[in-house]
């Protein structure tokens, strides 16, 4: 019975060490459940951006006593780029953030704008005097605009949506007045035939923002939904919307411009590259 029992230890003891030899070469690890994390995509898209408004037109009154002229010449363009942010089934995301606090993109921005009003003033006997009122309002330079352009993708439809807002905060126009007059040599007592006043340069406020345009700008974005994938779509395409619409014109007058809705034409431009343009 003794010898029974020995052998049984001996054998426990040669057992347990087998077991502590095994623990030490092979180690017992416990796994966490993975967690699902998606690789950001790594697609960028580069992009070139132009907005052009230009114009003119001339209204006069029944008793062509007074006459009004008018040109707007404004250019807004951009180049910036946009990476994939997230992926939700078959929709893909594309915008681009910068460090904070500052998340801006360069803007260029030129406009030169003019106003001209003559009224004339026929007087007794032949007399008259004519006064035209002329006024420009210019910037020509580059300035930064909040950054939230975007770009949607839908896989399914193989379509895709865009969203590019331009919109101006702090950003100063420059306006430049001037009156001339031109009268006859009698009928205004001892007045000049001819005087001009010097020139007034005024800050008139923020930058004019994008007049809303059906189902192409709206609240001083582009915006378009649901437009099918041109066939170059994987590396380099563009929308202008000249090519659609030569007449683009503004959904209604622009502030202070009459007739402009009928005289104003708008032409949006975009183009996007896999490879930089500049």
């Amino acid at each position: 019975m003794k010898k029974q029992t020995k052998q049984l230890s001996k054998l426990l003891r040669k057992a347990l060490l087998n077991i502590l030899i095994v623990g030490l070469i092979f180690p017992v690890y416990t796994f966490a459940q993975p967690k699902k994390v998606t690789a950001p995509l790594k697609t960028i898209w580069y992009v070139d951006l132009t907005v052009t408004i230009k114009g003119n037109g001339e209204t006069i009154n029944d008793d062509e006593t007074t006459i009004t002229n008018w040109s707007v010449d404004r250019t807004y363009s951009s180049a910036f780029k946009l990476n994939s942010m997230g992926k939700s089934g078959r929709f893909t995301v594309y915008e681009y953030r910068q460090a904070k606090p500052k998340n801006e993109i360069p803007m260029h921005v030129k406009i030169k704008d003019q106003h001209m009003v003559v009224i004339k003033d026929p007087g007794e006997g032949g007399s008259y005097e004519n006064t035209t009122t002329k006024t420009i309002w210019e910037i020509d330079e580059t300035v930064s605009i909040p950054n939230a352009m975007k770009l949607a993708t839908d896989e399914r439809l193989r379509s895709y949506n865009i969203f590019f807002p331009i919109q101006f905060f702090d950003m100063k126009l420059k306006s430049k007045s001037q009156t001339e007059i031109y009268r006859s040599d009698f009928g205004y007592g001892d007045a000049p035939t001819h005087e001009i006043d010097s020139m007034k340069v005024r800050s008139t406020g923020a930058i004019w923002s994008l007049p809303d345009v059906k189902y192409l700008i709206n609240n001083q974005a582009i915006q378009q939904h649901d437009f099918l994938f041109p066939a170059n779509f994987t590396t380099a395409w563009g929308y202008d919307s000249a090519e659609d619409f030569p007449e683009l014109l503004p959904d209604k007058d622009l502030p202070g411009i009459p007739d402009s809705k009928k005289k104003v034409n708008i032409r949006v431009i975009y183009r996007f590259s896999k490879k930089p343009f500049y």
